[in-house]
Order: structure tokens, then C-alpha cells, then sequence
């Protein structure tokens, strides 16, 4: 799966955030929806993102994936996802 590569796990994430920041401040949002999108970048496609670099690089199984949902849970596998170690 493509997110077992770092760039592409930072990819990933850091496009639609950067779409939505500018997007925001060149006026084609209102602050409204640019708070509920990133409510739902940070509460549901974040989480997502990193529990499907965890699962598919093997550090978690498929019955925990769901955990990656309970805010700070992933916090103990920060150094694997962001730093690749």
C-alpha cells in the first residue's frame, strides 16, 4: 500500500490541509465551512489516514483499527508514523 512510503503518508495529509488553508484565505470558503471541514479533517480523515499507515505497515490489527478514532490513542506509535522509526 502506498502509505508504508513516508512522503506519500506526508502527502496525503498535508495536501488537503493545504487546499483547505488556502482555500480559506483566498476567500472560497466562508470561516463557517472552513471550520466544519476541519473538524472533520482532524476528527475523521487524520485518524484515518494514520490508522491505515499503521495497519497496513503491521503495527496494529484490524480489531483495533477503530481505536485510531479515540482522540490521542495513536500517540504511542507518534515516532512510526511521522519519523518512519
Amino acid at each position: 500500500m502506498f502509505l508504508k512510503n513516508i512522503f506519500l503518508f506526508y502527502f496525503s495529509l498535508l495536501i488537503p490541509f493545504g487546499v483547505l488553508a488556502l482555500s480559506a484565505k483566498f476567500g472560497y470558503i466562508s470561516s463557517s465551512t472552513f471550520v466544519v471541514l476541519l473538524a472533520i479533517f482532524v476528527l475523521i480523515y487524520h485518524p484515518l489516514i494514520c490508522g491505515l499507515r499503521l495497519l497496513h505497515s503491521q503495527k496494529i490489527s484490524y480489531k483495533v483499527f477503530w481505536k485510531n478514532f479515540i482522540p490521542f490513542w495513536n500517540d504511542k506509535y507518534w515516532t512510526f508514523l511521522f519519523f518512519n522509526k
